[in-house]
């Protein structure tokens, strides 16, 4: 079987996110990263906090993970979490 490249992992991850009110680029210039997160979690607000506070343009990309959402225990996206060591 062959290796994906993390960029596949991440495609992957966001084909099922489609809501551009929910994946969107924060900030200026090319994005460095891609932060999937919660809008109520704490351990996300403070990624978020940090990225602002640094000027660092990003994507954002905000998940569902109360029920009937569940969006982080899609299968694509378990996947892309599991190459993050």
């Amino acid at each position: 079987m062959v290796e994906q490249g993390l960029t596949d992992y991440v495609r992957a991850a966001n084909s099922p996110l489609t809501d551009p009110e929910r994946n969107r680029q924060v900030g200026s210039g090319s994005s460095r990263f891609e932060l999937y997160h919660f809008a109520l979690s704490i351990c996300s607000h403070k990624v978020r906090t940090c990225l602002f506070e640094k000027g660092a343009a990003f994507m954002s990309h905000d998940i569902g993970i109360l029920p009937p959402m569940l969006e982080n225990y899609h299968p694509d996206y378990v996947r892309l979490r599991m190459q993050g060591g």
